[in-house]
């Protein structure tokens, strides 16, 4: 890192398609001169706004300086390893990547607690105050976020952090439970989800009316826990589906479930998803299961085509209609 550049914060927020960065604050040894600075002295390379398109963000947008702190707004593009920033100070370049942040902000993922059982499976939780119990929602991430870094699950898409973004907790406020999968989702690991949620409830803080399940498809864990849950879940979303884990259905007689999946999954797994939804209504006579498989078009209003088809959950949680339903739904 140049000498006159003491710290480099990131300011970064998690989009549909991941982590995104905001601004950049760069704070200079005194009676560094900026007084020159302008969004036209940087430059920004390698900064993708789309993981399959070709279009790099605009890059700075806006400066503003308060004594040896200079702060850069960026038209917002994927924070990963690859980007590369260039301040122009007078005769001066001075270059700065994601290898040089001293200090990185995640926008609502901050806001979560981090936490590990004592069998070691990190989980992050936002309990928002409140005068009484509220909602609970626990997500479930998909197999690429695994881990134990208590991290990636937050930041790869906005499966969990979602619920805790300032518009939705405006709109449902409730508690978000993101647990992370260590390897592959173990019946120890769920049953200790169940802990974290029971206990949740023991100290008034969750509504045992009001606890919902809402997550994606690896190792059928929202359907799992589903069926596992019966007694405890008001409703379910459940976003892609992977039959060859599919657990026995039977339990879900009335629980309500809101099944989605892109039509053009690359997975190749929407005609099982239909299956299940076909055995649940028509089987089982459950009449407070509902389907969306999104359409091409659909899918491509979101920019989702090719591999990222498999995406289904982005249009699921753009969707006021799916969450509108599942904060509707109250046990008796």
């Amino acid at each position: 890192m140049n000498s006159t550049l003491l710290s480099l914060t990131a300011n970064t927020c998690v989009k549909d398609f991941g982590q995104y960065a905001a601004s950049f604050v760069l704070r200079f040894s005194p009676g560094t001169d900026l007084s020159a600075v302008n969004p036209g002295s940087f430059r920004f390379y390698n900064t993708a706004k789309h993981p399959a398109a070709g279009h790099e963000s605009f890059g700075a947008v806006r400066t503003q300086r308060e004594g040896g702190a200079l702060t850069v707004w960026v038209d917002p593009f994927l924070y990963g390893d690859t980007f590369r920033g260039e301040l122009t100070l007078g005769a001066e370049k001075l270059c700065f990547s994601k290898a040089d942040v001293t200090k990185m902000n995640v926008a609502v993922v901050d806001d979560f607690e981090a936490l590990t059982t004592e069998s070691g499976m990190a989980y992050r939780l936002l309990v928002p105050e409140s005068d009484g119990p509220l909602p609970l929602v626990v997500a479930f991430h998909g197999s690429g976020e695994r881990g134990t870094d208590n991290y990636k699950h937050m930041v790869s898409f906005r499966v969990i952090t979602k619920w805790g973004e300032p518009d939705s907790q405006a709109k449902y406020k409730c508690i978000v439970l993101g647990p992370q999968m260590t390897q592959d989702w173990s019946d120890d690991e769920l049953r200790e989800v169940r802990k974290i949620i029971d206990r949740l409830i023991a100290e008034k803080k969750a509504d045992p009316k009001r606890i919902y399940a809402a997550g994606l498809a690896p190792y059928q864990v929202t359907l799992r826990f589903a069926c596992e849950n019966r007694d405890l879940l008001a409703g379910v979303i459940s976003m892609l589906f992977w039959e060859k884990y599919t657990p026995d259905l039977s339990p879900l007689t009335d629980l309500p479930i809101w099944m989605c999946i892109g039509i053009n999954d690359f997975t190749g797994e929407s005609p099982y998803l239909k299956k299940a939804y076909q055995y649940l209504r028509e089987t089982l006579h459950n009449e407070n299961v509902r389907c969306t498989v999104f359409t091409e078009e659909q899918m491509m209003s979101y920019g989702l085509y090719g591999r990222l088809s498999h995406c289904g959950w982005i249009p699921t949680l753009n969707s006021p209609e799916i969450c509108d339903w599942l904060f509707a739904q109250k046990k008796d």
